[in-house]
């Protein structure tokens, strides 16, 4: 059987994890604007094109890698843990996109929403909004969207690794909605319990006991 993988790889692998593909996201907006930063003029090329290729990123690191994988995102691979099905002990397609609506899902999902729906031009100007803005600016709402997911999901996470904490079986929220584990690769031989060990009732023959009396002097 496999053993549940202890707090410290799983915290480490997901945090590793998430700054490589922060640096990658990083890199990609830095090459996109770095040119003429004095005479920058929002376009598709420099503002909406890195959005879509962070977005190609995200799920390549963390959709499709770990299906090419069978469950191993490349940290992951470093600290030799995978993902596992809890009903067949193998990894399974379905579960694993079901295990990613409180990961990356909501991340593809903001930067989607940016793409289609907002000009260049505006989704430049969203850091520049301010608190007397005109609150009823679908730009403004949509800033105020964004901090509530961003919230949102930090605190799913910090639920998620207090649950694992507090869980004997290292088990989280990701793991209970979509009935999977994160293990280790090794295989653990079960040991043979007590209660699979037969007893069966036993008869000993003890042997006669003679008495003497013995006479008084």
């Amino acid at each position: 059987m496999y053993e549940n993988a202890p707090f410290w790889k799983r915290f480490l692998s997901n945090f590793l994890d998430f700054v490589i593909v922060f640096s990658f996201s990083a890199l990609i907006v830095f090459f996109a604007t770095s040119s003429d930063k004095e005479n920058f003029t929002p376009n598709f090329y420099n503002i909406k094109l890195p959005i879509l290729l962070i977005i190609l990123l995200i799920s390549a690191y963390y959709l499709l890698t770990p299906i090419i994988t069978k469950g191993k995102t490349l940290m992951m691979l470093v600290f030799r843990i995978k993902i596992i099905d809890n009903s067949n002990k193998k990894f399974k397609v379905l579960s694993f996109l079901k295990r990613n609506i409180v990961g990356c899902y909501i991340w593809i999902l903001i930067f989607l929403i940016s793409v289609i729906f907002f000009s260049p031009l505006q989704l430049s100007e969203m850091g520049n909004i301010k608190e007397n803005d005109n609150t009823l600016s679908i730009l403004n709402v949509f800033k105020n969207v964004i901090g509530y997911f961003i919230s949102i999901w930090f605190v799913i996470m910090a639920v998620n690794y207090i649950i694992i904490i507090k869980n004997s079986k290292r088990n989280g929220v990701s793991e209970v909605i979509s009935g999977t584990r994160v293990v280790n690769w090794k295989i653990v031989q079960e040991s043979k319990k007590i209660q699979d060990i037969p007893i069966y009732p036993f008869y000993k023959k003890y042997r006669n006991i003679v008495y003497y009396q013995v006479d008084k002097f």
